[in-house]
């Protein structure tokens, strides 16, 4: 089928990993769209995977594509075929693509405990950390070895978290991110990566971050602390629909 009404070139998406392996975790991929074709997506990734040790990635991995065109949400399944540049891939669509409507996660403004750990690295250091840190977690550390939250104000949600920054992030930029929720409980680790960023008049910057790795529990943990957080601070909310919903689901 055709794609071109629905995918215009620098579209973000999102490659959402279908490994099967481990369920229980949430593992996204950012890309912008280079073209697209009947049969194909070239996808340009903000890293070198050209050799394919930045990102593991097998000939065959299955991905389920999402993006947002005409004030609708765009799911289709697809597979990596080829590398074909130092930071772009080629996916082969399957022709099952879903056009649907969508509540987003709700998110609140509220003081938790926070702890960014900033620095150079690749994406393939940084999901090594993200791992032994949640392993750490496991056996029953209180906080990983180098973590020290201080409690902040942020804007959160399952999705991600606005939150200030210095030094100055730029787009792209990958973060390991530590979150007490303050409910007696180990904290949320996740891999953040920048999607955006805004500086006030007074010169300090809010930056926007997506979670790239973080573990299902915890986002449903996140959930949870929102819908409880907005509660107390009067907001009326259909708790129930608190998460992405599909509506009026058209598939091609």
């Amino acid at each position: 089928m055709s794609y071109s009404k629905y995918f215009k070139s620098g579209q973000e998406i999102l490659l959402l990993s279908l490994a099967g392996d481990e369920p229980e975790r949430t593992d996204v991929i950012t890309s912008h769209l280079v073209r697209c074709g009947d049969d194909f997506f070239d996808l340009a990734l903000p890293y070198n995977i050209s050799d394919s040790k930045e990102i593991p990635l097998e000939q065959g991995a299955a991905f389920c594509l999402l993006s947002d065109a005409l004030g609708l949400g765009i799911q289709l399944t697809c597979h990596l075929h080829e590398i074909v540049g130092r930071s772009t891939i080629r996916v082969m669509p399957h022709n099952d693509m879903e056009v649907f409507g969508r509540r987003k996660f709700l998110r609140c403004d509220v003081q938790v405990g926070i702890y960014c750990k900033r620095g150079p690295g690749t994406l393939r250091s940084y999901r090594s950390q993200w791992n032994s840190a949640i392993k750490s977690l496991a056996a029953g550390t209180a906080f990983p070895p180098g973590f020290s939250p201080a409690r902040i104000n942020v804007n959160i949600s399952a999705g991600g978290l606005a939150i200030q920054l210095s030094p100055a992030a730029t787009v792209s930029e990958l973060c390991l991110v530590l979150i007490d929720l303050g409910d007696g409980k180990p904290p949320v680790i996740a891999l953040g990566e920048v999607v955006w960023t805004e500086t006030s008049e007074l010169g300090k910057q809010t930056a926007g971050l997506r979670y790239m790795e973080i573990m299902k529990s915890d986002q449903e943990r996140i959930n949870n602390f929102v819908i409880e957080q907005l509660k107390k601070q009067g907001h009326d909310a259909q708790w129930q629909n608190y998460r992405t919903e599909l509506l009026d689901k058209m598939r091609f």
